[in-house]
């Protein structure tokens, strides 16, 4: 299975808390059943825009940024997939880009807080909660730990 993390859900792996916690779950589950995860290539300039405005600066922006490159399988975007988005029916162009190159991509689904945004998208979208719902092994658990 290939899915794709949408960039709130990428973000929230960056967070300390809340959707920090399910996002670091999400990715581990995808880790244990082996599925394959990716993001697009359109979203790391996104991705590191963000983390720069929640105040994550230099060196530490450099290593979140090159974190990326070894925690997912970065998706191209082309041509195709920048036409199929705006004929796709979605409001956001961005979103519909996601969902166009996850499309071409074979991605069996995408992962986001935002599953509304993705109604048109021709690849299905989940919240970071059902992923982990669904895909979960029986036999795991899952406690926040407080590092502070």
């Amino acid at each position: 299975m290939r899915i794709c993390f949408d960039v709130n859900a990428v973000l929230y792996l960056f967070a300390d808390e809340g959707y920090g916690f399910r996002a670091a779950v999400a990715y581990d589950i995808a880790n244990i059943r082996k599925h394959e995860v990716a993001i697009c290539a359109s979203c790391l300039a996104d991705i590191n825009y963000l983390l720069h405005r929640l105040g994550v600066r230099g060196a530490n922006l450099q290593r979140n940024t090159s974190l990326l490159f070894e925690l997912f399988d970065v998706m191209d975007v082309n041509r195709e997939d920048g036409i199929r988005a705006l004929d796709n029916g979605m409001s956001d162009y961005e979103d519909a880009l996601i969902a166009e190159s996850a499309y071409r991509h074979n991605c069996d689904l995408i992962v986001t807080e935002n599953v509304k945004d993705f109604g048109e998208s021709p690849v299905p979208a989940i919240t970071l909660e059902e992923y982990t719902r669904i895909y979960k092994p029986c036999n795991y658990e899952y406690d926040e730990v407080d590092f502070s």
